[in-house]
């Protein structure tokens, strides 16, 4: 996640020009689940359920959230022309050649776990989408991770909350996220040291009345807290004097 081509993002920036400023979708998206799975038992397995829009043939702002979707999941394994399968097969042999290297060392099993779903906020306005991998390739434990992805449906535009970490409001915003992850988990104190520290969640999720900020494990906090969530009204992010981009 969060790795682009720039020859996919090029490709969006030519497919969102071609749609127009203030164009509308005719239609909600459809989704077909895309499936893959491989492994050798004892050695690797992978595992992908993949959301795809099947009726963006004929919708600009379609297309650029699909494939928006597809470069942000897939990362270094996307490749242009979109190609799912090509994609997921190239994660598979790659966790077979490090599963297979990494036998020679020691007995475990690598495994990749990817599974996505998607659902709107903001009275269908908004698509979300959520993918959530469990990856072990080496080490102690594997690694879990939740990701959310908005976009707008009218413009196909991917929400950026990077914002929210500059600005005049910056200091108020780490603030008040910095009391929220205390609530939930006390250790934060200790791990992160000082709210100067705290960084801003690079998985957010667009709900019905504000955010929710996503925390990977070590990213706040030691490994044994997990994955760590906190929510934000609207009405608390606007206290502090940050736009409300997504409520425009």
């Amino acid at each position: 996640m969060k790795i682009f081509k720039y020859s996919i993002l090029f490709l969006t920036a030519l497919i969102m020009m071609s749609c127009g400023e203030g164009s509308q979708t005719s239609s909600l998206p459809e989704f077909e689940e895309f499936r893959f799975t491989d492994g050798k038992e004892g050695v690797y397995n992978v595992d992908i359920k993949y959301q795809r829009i099947v009726n963006c043939d004929d919708n600009p702002v379609l297309q650029s959230i699909d494939l928006q979707n597809y470069s942000n999941t897939f990362g270094d394994a996307a490749v242009m022309p979109m190609d799912i399968e090509a994609s997921a097969k190239d994660i598979a042999v790659k966790y077979a050649q490090d599963a297979q290297d990494f036998s020679e060392l020691a007995s475990a099993n690598y495994f990749y776990v990817l599974e996505q779903s998607v659902f709107y906020t903001r009275e269908k306005s908004v698509l979300c989408y959520e993918t959530s991998t469990e990856v072990y390739a080496g080490g102690a434990h594997g690694m879990p991770s939740l990701w959310y992805e908005c976009f707008n449906l009218a413009t196909g535009q991917l929400y950026d909350f990077e914002y929210l970490a500059d600005g005049e409001w910056a200091d108020s915003l780490r603030e008040l996220v910095y009391e929220k992850l205390l609530e939930v988990e006390p250790s934060v104190e200790v791990y992160l040291g000082s709210i100067e520290e705290l960084p801003m969640s690079a998985s957010v999720l667009i709900t019905d009345s504000g955010l929710m900020l996503v925390y990977q494990p070590y990213e706040v906090a030691c490994f044994a807290a997990g994955i760590i969530t906190v929510e934000l009204s609207d009405m608390e992010i606007a206290a502090t004097g940050a736009p409300l981009i997504w409520a425009e």
